[in-house]
């Protein structure tokens, strides 16, 4: 019995599924972000940063499933007559996007993790009245907003 060990002439539709939404929720996301970060303080800037955190979770966790999904199915192969150079810096281009597909996503969590809120809540609200806890709970108790703020430093 042989096996079937050839690349793939295309993505498969699940890969291709994973690129175009995370790449959606970066365009709602960027907005977002642009959109809240000029606003006054009040209760319609802490809805759009609460759609900030929520579409940032998303990302993160799409982007985590997206890894998985490329480290058990493989992408297709580069043509043949492909410079070496243009697949390093191909290759060097994607790891670099799931770098800051992930590293983003974390650096929020960690900024938000240091704030006001961690002292007075274990976890900061999301839109449709999810939450997700700050570092300092998902550490344990005895780590404080600045102890947090320490060791990112």
């Amino acid at each position: 019995m042989t096996t079937n060990t050839r690349r793939p002439q295309r993505y498969s539709n699940v890969a291709a599924a994973f690129h175009w939404t995370i790449a959606i929720l970066l365009l709602v996301q960027i907005y977002v972000g642009w959109t809240f970060g000029d606003m006054e303080r009040g209760a319609m800037r802490t809805d759009w940063f609460n759609w900030h955190k929520t579409l940032g979770l998303l990302i993160l966790f799409l982007s985590l499933g997206r890894l998985g999904w490329r480290l058990l199915n493989p992408p297709p192969s580069f043509p043949i007559d492909t410079p070496i150079w243009e697949i390093w810096l191909a290759r060097l281009n994607h790891a670099a996007f799931y770098v800051i597909l992930i590293g983003l996503p974390l650096t929020g969590w960690a900024y938000i993790s240091t704030g006001s809120g961690a002292l007075t809540s274990s976890t900061t609200p999301l839109i449709g009245g999810l939450s997700f806890p700050f570092i300092q709970e998902s550490l344990g108790k005895d780590t404080t907003p600045s102890r947090v703020r320490m060791a990112l430093w």
